[in-house]
């Protein structure tokens, strides 16, 4: 039996002799074998070679660095209990080997910086876009997934792949198939819009867009506006074909602009809808706002944005009514939401309502609606003009499918 001070004082000796040992030769390890070939001691029988170990044993746990670090946090104190009551040389000598191997696990665990922090800094990224870089697997310490509280120690190496990040408003120029110049003068660009075309760039949509097509074409429109949609004065849903202008002048821009805005601008759309609407001409005047539970959606709201749309019955056919329509507002998905309102929804337009089967009858894959007519004061001539665009196949195939049922 010893002392129980001089059992202390070995153990303290040990642990911190081992402790530091442990971290001396760490240092070494990366300061002088990494990124090098193997050291040969003995031929091929005996040679030092650095291998980093991020998990718990054998590379594994790394994702429970927080829970092992609390672990070797309760080892340590353990360790240090049952120092108060040690008296044996032989138990000091172990219980100092332990807690030098604790000492220094911990050590690893919390030393250097965290990984997201590390990216942050390194690449000029926020932390949160570091985050989602780690967990996207974009990360690796030294050859292994990490998470983001991770520590990076010196030497290490982190391996980041940062995609680059595409601006979902960037206009790009490229011909889109499709779209036919109507009229073009130096103030204007008529144009005819087939579907699946958006009229500018915006988040979440990665298509064809008219001003890319317009850009791509060597068309100079014009620059004011917001950097996505210069130039334009009017937009056409995706899903909706047919006639629009464009400003390329600074002044047709104005004029136009101010045009549409005081509702002196002459736009006629022709919809096949559902059913047969009563009265056979009407107006539907009810407000618009976003839909409550659906965000991509709009609805007839109390709340909403005054909304104001005429229509007359053209045809009418067993299944289906070819309607004129003349809008005095022009709120997104105006004519599809009034529609629908009226229970009468747009044939094919299967996000406000329509019946699936008479869609997959007909061959429709979106709304039977297009703009076939703009007329407005031209902003420089002060003429009156009028465009018209007739029906692409699609819709005119869907419209005999409705002529020809019985």
């Amino acid at each position: 039996m010893t002392s129980p001070v001089r059992a202390r004082w070995v153990l303290a000796l040990v642990a911190l002799t081992l402790y530091a040992v442990d971290i001396l030769t760490k240092v070494l390890a990366v300061r002088h074998l990494d990124g090098r070939p193997d050291v040969p001691l003995v031929g091929d029988l005996l040679v030092l070679h650095l291998t980093r170990n991020p998990g718990a044993a054998f590379s594994t746990g790394t994702e429970y660095t927080v829970v092992l670090s609390c672990l070797a946090v309760v080892a340590v104190c353990v360790v240090l209990y049952l120092s108060l009551r040690v008296r044996s040389v032989l138990w000091a000598v172990g219980l100092g080997l332990l807690l030098a191997g604790v000492s220094g696990n911990l050590t690893d665990r919390l030393a250097g910086e965290r990984v997201d922090a590390a990216i942050a800094r390194m690449f000029g990224v926020s932390r949160t876009r570091a985050a989602d870089l780690i967990a996207g697997g974009l990360v690796r310490l030294d050859g292994h997934d990490v998470g983001k509280s991770d520590r990076v120690l010196p030497g290490a190496m982190l391996d980041v792949t940062i995609p680059s990040l595409v601006d979902p408003l960037e206009v790009v120029p490229e011909i889109v198939e499709g779209i036919k110049i109507i009229h073009d003068d130096d103030s204007i660009v008529v144009i005819d819009k087939p579907v699946g075309v958006a009229v500018h760039p915006s988040p979440g949509w990665g298509g064809p867009t008219v001003v890319g097509h317009l850009a791509g074409a060597g068309f100079r429109i014009a620059t004011s506006g917001a950097s996505e949609r210069q130039g334009i004065v009017q937009r056409l849903d995706v899903g909706t074909s047919g006639v629009m202008v464009i400003a390329k002048s600074e002044h047709a821009y104005s004029v136009l602009k101010n045009a549409f805005r005081h509702r002196t601008v002459d736009k006629t759309y022709h919809a096949l809808v559902q059913g047969h609407p009563d009265p056979l001409q009407g107006t539907v005047d009810a407000p618009i706002g976003r839909h409550p539970k659906h965000d991509y959606k709009f609805a007839v709201m109390a709340d909403g944005r005054a909304s104001v749309t005429h229509y007359e019955t053209l045809e009418a056919h067993r299944f289906a009514s070819l309607l004129e329509i003349h809008l005095e507002t022009g709120r997104t998905h105006q004519i599809r939401v009034h529609m629908s309102a009226l229970k009468h929804p747009c044939v094919g337009d299967l996000t406000y309502g329509a019946d699936p089967v008479l869609a997959r009858r007909v061959g429709l894959e979106r709304q039977w609606l297009h703009a076939v007519k703009l007329g407005f004061t031209h902003p420089d001539s002060g003429d009156e003009v009028e465009y018209e665009s007739t029906y692409p196949d699609d819709l005119a195939a869907a419209l005999e499918v409705i002529r020809d049922a019985h």
